[in-house]
């Protein structure tokens, strides 16, 4: 089966580490980026099963994030 697969997206890198550190030894495969528009080019590129995401972050916020992405990736979950 495969893994799923997590991003993490946050504009504190602290967060990030301690989110994907965690989901990692809990099974899954999570990687983070720290901005809306890394996370929209990543997401273009790899198929994510679920995305945490901040909602305040600095040039693009968390709500135009994901509305970009559920654009090519409509069945994305997100918290």
């Amino acid at each position: 089966m495969d893994q799923t697969k997590i991003l993490v997206v946050d504009d504190d890198e602290g967060i990030c580490e301690m989110m994907t550190r965690f989901l990692s030894d809990e099974g899954y495969d999570a990687r983070y980026v720290l901005d809306g528009y890394e996370a929209i080019k990543l997401s273009k590129k790899e198929r994510f099963n679920l995305i945490f995401l901040d909602i305040i972050m600095p040039g693009i916020s968390g709500i135009d994030t994901i509305e970009e992405i559920k654009k090519y990736l409509p069945e994305i979950k997100t918290i």
